[in-house]
């Protein structure tokens, strides 16, 4: 098992699943400033899925939208136990969202469906700590 100490930042790899040439697929990211600047500069896109993969071997599967998001804990080799984080009281959407991957659409039920800010809340806990957010309730799918 590893354990990552709250004091240090987890690096990850951030994949572009939707557009490996987006310039973003490989890159890594270093802390929660940049993870914000790469989460905000893609959000105006069609909603999509993206990876996080931490150097624990442990990922969020990230779907982003302009507003609403979802995200997925799991083993970066696929693996179960997965993971999604649950909507708090309200969900962000009432209809169920579609997220592309390799050009093909994921629908995400309304009750995993995050406002945007949440999701970029849950990425940046993750790339401090290298587990899933204790900030949200999870369930395993």
């Amino acid at each position: 098992m590893c354990y990552v100490h709250r004091s240090h930042t987890l690096k990850v790899m951030f994949r572009d699943l939707q557009d490996p040439d987006s310039g973003l697929t490989g890159i890594t990211v270093n802390s929660p400033e940049e993870l914000g600047t790469i989460l905000d500069s893609v959000r105006d896109r069609q909603p999509f899925c993206c990876e996080m993969v931490g150097q624990n071997d442990l990922k969020l599967t990230l779907g982003i939208g302009p507003n609403v998001g979802f995200v997925q804990y799991s083993a970066d080799n696929g693996d179960p136990p997965y993971f999604v984080a649950l909507a708090p009281h309200t969900p962000a959407t009432s209809e169920v969202v579609e997220f592309l991957a390799g050009d093909t659409a994921t629908p995400i039920d309304p009750r995993f469906c995050l406002s945007f800010e949440a999701v970029k809340q849950i990425a940046s806990d993750f790339l401090r700590t290298g587990q899933r957010s204790r900030a949200f309730l999870w369930e395993e799918i």
